[in-house]
This record gives C-alpha cells, sequence and structure tokens, in this order.
C-alpha cells in the first residue's frame, strides 16, 4: 500500500510541472504567415521617424500575353517626402522566363515597357516586392497571448503586443495569416504604421496597368 502511495505521489509530481507547461503553451498562440499564389497587395507604410511616406502595390497572378500564358508581378513603388512633397513614382513588371528559370524586369517609362538589366534598378524592383512579402509575413514566429485578442472579424484577428504601451498587429482569419497592419506605439502615441489597405487573396482582376502596351 506504502508502494502504491509513493508511486501515485511521484507520478503526480512529474505531472504537475507537465500540465503547467502544456496550460502555459496553451495561453499563447503562434502563427505562420505565408503569401498565396495569386495576389493583389496595397501596402501603406509611415513613420514619424523617416521623411517620406512610401506605397507599395503588388500584383501577383498568370497573365496571357501574346496568346500564352506567363507568370507575372507588377510592381509599384510610390514615395512621398513629407516636407518638400516631392513624389516619386516607378511602375515594374516582372515576368518569369521559362528557358532560364528566372524573371525578366521590365521598367514603365511612360510610353512603353522597357527591359531592365541594371543592379540598381533590380535592387528597387526587389525592393517593392520584398516590402510586400516581408511585412506580410511579419508575424511567423510572434509569439501572442491569446488573452491578448481585443476584436476578431470574419477577415482579422487583431491583438495588442508588446509591454506598456503595446502595438496593435492585424493577422488575416484565414489560412495564410498575413499581417494585415502593425501599429508601432510608444508612449506619445502611434508613430508608425504599416497596413495593407488592400489585400486580395487567391484570386486578381484587377487590370495590369498598361499590360496592352507589353512586348517581348
Amino acid at each position: 500500500m506504502k508502494k502504491k502511495i509513493l508511486s501515485f505521489v511521484f507520478v503526480l509530481a512529474l505531472f504537475l510541472p507537465l500540465s503547467a507547461l502544456l496550460s502555459a503553451c496553451a495561453s499563447d498562440v503562434r502563427y505562420i504567415g505565408v503569401l498565396p499564389d495569386e495576389y493583389e497587395a496595397d501596402l501603406h507604410v509611415e513613420n514619424d521617424n523617416l521623411n517620406y511616406v512610401y506605397d507599395y502595390s503588388v500584383i501577383r497572378r498568370t497573365e496571357n500575353i501574346q496568346g500564352q500564358d506567363h507568370l507575372v508581378y507588377y510592381a509599384k513603388y510610390h514615395h512621398k517626402n513629407k516636407e518638400t512633397l516631392d513624389e516619386v513614382e516607378e511602375e515594374w513588371l516582372l515576368v518569369w522566363n521559362e528557358s532560364v528559370g528566372n524573371w525578366d524586369f521590365y521598367e514603365w517609362n511612360g510610353n512603353n515597357w522597357g527591359l531592365r538589366t541594371n543592379s540598381i534598378d533590380l535592387f528597387y524592383i526587389k525592393d517593392t516586392i520584398a516590402a510586400v512579402r516581408d511585412t506580410a509575413t511579419y508575424m511567423t514566429g510572434v509569439e501572442i497571448k491569446k488573452s491578448d485578442l481585443i476584436n476578431e472579424t470574419d477577415d482579422y484577428l487583431e491583438y495588442e503586443w508588446g509591454g506598456k504601451y503595446p502595438d496593435k498587429l492585424k493577422v488575416s482569419n484565414n489560412v495564410y495569416h498575413v499581417c494585415l497592419k502593425h501599429e508601432y506605439n510608444k508612449k506619445e502615441g502611434i508613430y508608425a504604421t504599416e497596413e495593407f489597405t488592400k489585400f486580395v487573396f487567391d484570386e486578381s482582376t484587377t487590370p495590369i496597368p498598361h499590360i496592352a502596351e507589353f512586348h517581348f
């Protein structure tokens, strides 16, 4: 009888820390953000510490060009100086080249799409796509307390995240868990925002600007 009691106490001693650990894990949630194969996204980025406001637009889909289907990225980069109000806008089209297994990069010059190979040009093109991708997948690995959920809709889950002046995070309420908005806060209030003002999952019907003028 004494051995049975001791065995029970031993099992209980092992079980309680484990159950506490599982309970603690159950109170947190982690998301893995991924991008769908086809999507449309408009991203707005503003920061009080920066002199510019940035807007990025990306469309990724299969487009019929000259009678054949091609995987394409349309990317637009726009920034405005908050002091001088000077603006810069650039548009690119990336077309997947099956024969070489890589992207061909074209820039809209106001009249037609010109093939670009300059490394500086390619940097800005890739930077636009990376800005959308990195913001969308920001939630990957971020640990959030389930108790910090402050709003839930069919489209998104909104959390407070952080310490004394918590940020706000919106994650899409679907299998992709895209970070739709990150609102950065400090004592004085919001000082930066990264927000998708538009995100369309798994479909794309918006006409790609100037696509009629594209020729290989």
